[in-house]
This record gives structure tokens, C-alpha cells and sequence, in this order.
């Protein structure tokens, strides 16, 4: 697979990566940056994290041209990594790829906020297990776990009473549970679980300072290609258990709309 030029794009992302095994600051920034592209590769959440930690919503020209803004033209674009098909829909390669964030625009930023009792509709309807509530656990420091039922499919029990920020959190981490391939190494497991429920969290506005993240052991001394696998497979699950809530949030916005 031809690199297309793009070395130096690679030694970026390599470089980028050695870092964050070896410091939490910039872990937690990365984090920021993939909770808001979380849709984006690790290989071009890298790259943004590298040129501007601080972006907001990519687009390339074409697509905020579509839109009639306009960028500055003292834009400095953000450059990530577009793959190249051949026929048979086989990536061949990677071109360049400039993206422009909308502080570069004349474009307002208007992210959708979302109360509270809507955010915990869309969890109820994630499309990965089913959640029923219950009064109470054996163990009074668990507010929910999960188990196998008949058909294969996945059922969380809740506590009841909890604050909705104990209900996401709660149910963030149970998701991610069942979302990542458990691994023998428990430290790296708990380290991409908890990683994988922030991301979950922050990626919908949900406070996270219940949160500690500290970058691992097991994560620093692992090779760089090994540490990406590891953020791949969380940026997986967390694009996976976001696929269902954000579906229940575009249904809303969509029948609001319908309403208007």
C-alpha cells in the first residue's frame, strides 16, 4: 500500500501516539478530541489532536461551500487521511485530505444541547442490550450489571433512585463492558472500559468528573502499533454504543421538525 507522500502524516501519528502512552495530559486531550470525532479513525483524531486540539466541527471546502460559508483566507487547514478504493472497494491507499474548522468560517456554532430526560431516553434506546431497573444489588456499591439472556442478547439491570448522572455513567460502563473483547490483562481491560465510558459521557455532554483517567502501565510499555489496536477497539465501541442513542436523538430533532 503506497503511502502517496504521506510520510510525513505518519511519523506524526506515530510520534503523537508514543506521547500519549507516556503522559496523561496529553491522553486526556486526545480523549477531547475523539469525543467530538468519534465517528473519525484514531489515525485522524491523531492528526487533529497534533495540528489543533481546540477544533470543533471539520469540513472540507466543498462541503462548507455547499452550506454558502465562506473560510478565511487565513485559514490553516486541519490535513487527515482519506482512503483510496480501487474497483473492487479495496483500500490502495491514503490521500491528504484539508479539512477546515468552523472558527475558520463565518459560521455559527450551534451545537444541539439535549436535557436530561432526552439524553436517558436515547440510552434506554441504545441498540445494544435491553435495561430493566431494580430496587437493589447484594453488593450496595454496584448501581448496575449486566448478563446474557435467551437469544443471545444482552440485558442491564438499573438501581433505581440514582441521580441521572450516576444513570449514565452507570450505564456508560455497562455498555462498554459488553461492547469490548475482555482480555486477560485486567489493568489494559479496566483502563479501555473506563475509557470507553467517558467518551461515551463526554461525547453527550454528560459530566464527567466522577472520572479518573491515568494512563496505565500496560498502555505505556506496549508497542506503538499494539497502542493503536488498543484505541481502535475503543473508538469502536464507543462509535458502536453511540449508533443508537444519536439514532433516537436524530429521531427527535427529526419529528420537531415534522411538528414545525
Amino acid at each position: 500500500m503506497s503511502d502517496n507522500g504521506n510520510s510525513e502524516l505518519y511519523k506524526l501519528i506515530k510520534d503523537t501516539i508514543i506521547n500519549l502512552q507516556n503522559n496523561t495530559i496529553p491522553f486526556e486531550k486526545y480523549l477531547n478530541v475523539q469525543s467530538k470525532f468519534y465517528k473519525y479513525s484514531v489515525a485522524n483524531t491523531i492528526l487533529i489532536l497534533a495540528q489543533n486540539s481546540n477544533v470543533n466541527v471539520l469540513k472540507d471546502e466543498l462541503s462548507w461551500k455547499r452550506e454558502s460559508v465562506r473560510i478565511s483566507k487565513m485559514a490553516k487547514p486541519i490535513n487527515i487521511l482519506e482512503p483510496f478504493l480501487d474497483v473492487n472497494g479495496d483500500v490502495m491507499g491514503y490521500n491528504c485530505k484539508k479539512m477546515y474548522d468552523i472558527s475558520d468560517t463565518n459560521a455559527k456554532n450551534r451545537k444541539k444541547k439535549y436535557n436530561e430526560r432526552t439524553i436517558l431516553k436515547a440510552f434506554l434506546h441504545n441498540n445494544i442490550a435491553e435495561i430493566k431497573a431494580v430496587d437493589e444489588f447484594e453488593n450496595l456499591n454496584i448501581n448496575a450489571k449486566h448478563e446474557i439472556i435467551e437469544d443471545n442478547k444482552n440485558l442491564i439491570y438499573l438501581k433505581r433512585g440514582l441521580s441521572f448522572n450516576d444513570i449514565f455513567i452507570a450505564l456508560s460502563r455497562e455498555l462498554a463492558d459488553i461492547e469490548l473483547n475482555h482480555s486477560f490483562d485486567k489493568e489494559m481491560y479496566d483502563f479501555k472500559k473506563e475509557v470507553t465510558a467517558y467518551l461515551v459521557c463526554k461525547s453527550h455532554d454528560i459530566d464527567i468528573n466522577n472520572f479518573n483517567i491515568e494512563v496505565p502501565t500496560s498502555f505505556s510499555n506496549i508497542s506503538n502499533v499494539k497502542a493503536r489496536k488498543e484505541l481502535s477497539e475503543i473508538r469502536n465501541a464507543v462509535a458502536k454504543i453511540n449508533e443508537g442513542i444519536d439514532d433516537y436523538l436524530r429521531s427527535i430533532d427529526k419529528a420537531k421538525n415534522y411538528v414545525r
